[in-house]
Protein backbone atom coordinates (compact mmCIF):
# COMPACT_ATOMS: atom_id res chain seq x y z
CA UNK A 1 0.00 0.00 0.00
CA UNK A 2 1.27 3.64 -0.70
CA UNK A 3 1.61 5.99 1.89
CA UNK A 4 -0.32 9.07 1.62
CA UNK A 5 1.05 12.72 2.69
CA UNK A 6 -0.93 13.38 5.95
CA UNK A 7 -2.82 16.65 6.49
CA UNK A 8 -5.19 18.28 8.55
CA UNK A 9 -8.52 18.93 7.91
CA UNK A 10 -9.17 22.81 8.28
CA UNK A 11 -12.78 22.82 7.04
CA UNK A 12 -14.90 21.38 4.61
CA UNK A 13 -17.44 22.61 2.27
CA UNK A 14 -20.06 20.88 -0.15
CA UNK A 15 -17.71 22.10 -3.00
CA UNK A 16 -14.29 22.48 -1.44
CA UNK A 17 -11.86 20.95 1.43
CA UNK A 18 -9.61 23.55 3.52
CA UNK A 19 -6.16 21.69 4.39
CA UNK A 20 -3.00 22.22 6.10
CA UNK A 21 0.05 19.94 5.07
CA UNK A 22 3.25 19.63 7.15
CA UNK A 23 6.63 20.34 5.94
CA UNK A 24 7.73 18.13 3.17
CA UNK A 25 10.37 16.63 0.74
CA UNK A 26 10.17 16.47 -2.78
CA UNK A 27 11.86 15.26 -5.71
CA UNK A 28 11.19 17.21 -8.41
CA UNK A 29 12.13 17.23 -12.42
CA UNK A 30 11.12 19.50 -15.15
CA UNK A 31 8.03 18.04 -16.81
CA UNK A 32 6.66 18.83 -20.35
CA UNK A 33 3.09 17.52 -21.08
CA UNK A 34 3.90 15.15 -24.12
CA UNK A 35 6.88 13.71 -21.83
CA UNK A 36 5.38 13.12 -18.54
CA UNK A 37 6.30 9.35 -18.68
CA UNK A 38 9.95 10.40 -18.56
CA UNK A 39 9.67 12.87 -16.02
CA UNK A 40 8.11 10.00 -13.90
CA UNK A 41 11.23 7.61 -14.82
CA UNK A 42 13.18 10.39 -13.53
CA UNK A 43 11.50 10.16 -10.50
CA UNK A 44 11.05 6.89 -10.20
CA UNK A 45 15.04 6.27 -10.68
CA UNK A 46 15.40 8.06 -7.89
CA UNK A 47 13.70 6.31 -5.45
CA UNK A 48 14.63 3.01 -7.14
CA UNK A 49 17.96 3.69 -5.72
CA UNK A 50 19.06 6.03 -8.88
CA UNK A 51 20.79 8.35 -5.83
CA UNK A 52 23.96 8.82 -4.01
CA UNK A 53 23.53 6.12 -1.62
CA UNK A 54 22.12 3.28 -3.86
CA UNK A 55 18.89 3.65 -1.48
CA UNK A 56 15.15 2.23 -2.85
CA UNK A 57 13.13 4.79 -0.80
CA UNK A 58 9.41 4.12 -0.63
CA UNK A 59 6.72 5.40 -3.34
CA UNK A 60 4.15 7.66 -1.82
CA UNK A 61 1.03 9.73 -3.33
CA UNK A 62 0.24 11.62 -4.48
CA UNK A 63 2.34 12.84 -7.63
CA UNK A 64 2.25 16.11 -8.13
CA UNK A 65 2.40 18.52 -11.35
CA UNK A 66 3.33 21.76 -10.25
CA UNK A 67 3.34 24.79 -11.97
CA UNK A 68 1.35 24.01 -15.37
CA UNK A 69 0.30 27.83 -15.48
CA UNK A 70 3.64 28.87 -16.64
CA UNK A 71 6.41 27.47 -19.12
CA UNK A 72 8.33 25.57 -15.60
CA UNK A 73 6.29 23.01 -15.45
CA UNK A 74 7.57 19.67 -13.09
CA UNK A 75 6.17 16.82 -11.58
CA UNK A 76 7.23 15.45 -8.35
CA UNK A 77 7.46 12.79 -5.70
CA UNK A 78 7.00 13.69 -2.07
CA UNK A 79 9.42 11.87 -0.14
CA UNK A 80 8.28 9.73 2.63
CA UNK A 81 10.35 10.75 6.18
CA UNK A 82 14.13 9.61 6.33
CA UNK A 83 17.11 10.30 8.79
CA UNK A 84 18.81 11.95 6.12
CA UNK A 85 18.21 12.68 2.11
CA UNK A 86 19.98 11.04 -0.47
CA UNK A 87 21.38 13.04 -3.28
CA UNK A 88 20.28 12.11 -6.90
CA UNK A 89 22.60 10.59 -9.53
CA UNK A 90 20.63 12.01 -12.43
CA UNK A 91 20.94 16.00 -12.55
CA UNK A 92 17.72 16.78 -13.94
CA UNK A 93 16.27 15.62 -10.37
CA UNK A 94 16.13 17.76 -7.65
CA UNK A 95 15.67 18.26 -3.97
CA UNK A 96 13.67 20.39 -2.25
CA UNK A 97 12.11 21.54 1.14
CA UNK A 98 8.05 22.49 1.01
CA UNK A 99 7.33 24.65 4.43
CA UNK A 100 4.09 23.77 5.47
CA UNK A 101 0.89 25.55 3.89
CA UNK A 102 -2.54 25.94 3.55
CA UNK A 103 -4.34 24.71 0.84
CA UNK A 104 -7.84 24.72 -0.74
CA UNK A 105 -9.11 21.60 -2.74
CA UNK A 106 -11.02 20.24 -5.15
CA UNK A 107 -11.07 16.10 -5.52
CA UNK A 108 -12.97 14.35 -8.63
CA UNK A 109 -12.59 10.96 -9.67
CA UNK A 110 -12.18 9.60 -13.42
CA UNK A 111 -9.93 10.87 -16.17
CA UNK A 112 -7.34 13.79 -15.91
CA UNK A 113 -7.49 14.99 -18.98
CA UNK A 114 -5.84 18.44 -19.68
CA UNK A 115 -9.25 19.71 -19.84
CA UNK A 116 -11.07 18.28 -17.13
CA UNK A 117 -7.85 19.70 -14.88
CA UNK A 118 -8.28 23.38 -16.54
CA UNK A 119 -11.86 23.22 -15.74
CA UNK A 120 -11.73 22.05 -12.34
CA UNK A 121 -8.98 24.38 -11.33
CA UNK A 122 -11.42 27.57 -12.63
CA UNK A 123 -14.31 25.77 -10.69
CA UNK A 124 -12.13 25.74 -7.26
CA UNK A 125 -10.89 29.27 -7.91
CA UNK A 126 -14.68 30.37 -8.14
CA UNK A 127 -15.36 28.62 -5.30
CA UNK A 128 -12.39 29.43 -3.43
CA UNK A 129 -13.69 33.40 -3.60
CA UNK A 130 -16.80 33.14 -1.38
CA UNK A 131 -14.91 31.50 1.65
CA UNK A 132 -12.59 34.73 2.05
CA UNK A 133 -9.23 33.33 1.23
CA UNK A 134 -7.19 34.47 -1.41
CA UNK A 135 -5.15 31.86 -3.63
CA UNK A 136 -1.86 32.22 -3.29
CA UNK A 137 0.84 30.97 -7.06
CA UNK A 138 -0.41 28.90 -8.95
CA UNK A 139 -2.39 25.75 -8.89
CA UNK A 140 -1.23 21.90 -8.47
CA UNK A 141 -2.69 18.83 -9.57
CA UNK A 142 -2.17 15.63 -6.90
CA UNK A 143 -2.59 11.98 -8.91
CA UNK A 144 -3.53 9.28 -6.46
CA UNK A 145 -3.49 6.56 -8.43
CA UNK A 146 -1.51 4.20 -11.40
CA UNK A 147 -2.49 3.88 -14.96
CA UNK A 148 -3.61 0.61 -13.84
CA UNK A 149 -6.69 1.77 -12.38
CA UNK A 150 -9.58 1.99 -13.89
CA UNK A 151 -10.60 5.52 -14.62
CA UNK A 152 -13.55 5.46 -12.61
CA UNK A 153 -11.48 4.39 -9.48
CA UNK A 154 -8.71 7.46 -9.63
CA UNK A 155 -8.98 10.11 -7.55
CA UNK A 156 -7.22 13.63 -8.66
CA UNK A 157 -7.25 16.53 -7.12
CA UNK A 158 -6.64 20.50 -7.83
CA UNK A 159 -4.68 22.94 -5.14
CA UNK A 160 -3.70 25.90 -4.78
CA UNK A 161 -1.93 27.64 -2.02
CA UNK A 162 -3.85 30.06 0.55
CA UNK A 163 -3.86 32.94 2.74
CA UNK A 164 -6.55 34.99 4.94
Amino acid sequence: MVKKVPYDKLKKTKQIELRHYPEITIAKTASLEARDDQAFRRLFGYINKGNAEQKKIKMTAPVLHLNHGTANKEMAFVLPKLDSVPAPTDGHVRIEAVPAHDYAVLSFKGRATKERLERKKRTLLKRLEKTGFVPVGEAEYAFYNGPAVPPMLRKNEVRVKIRE
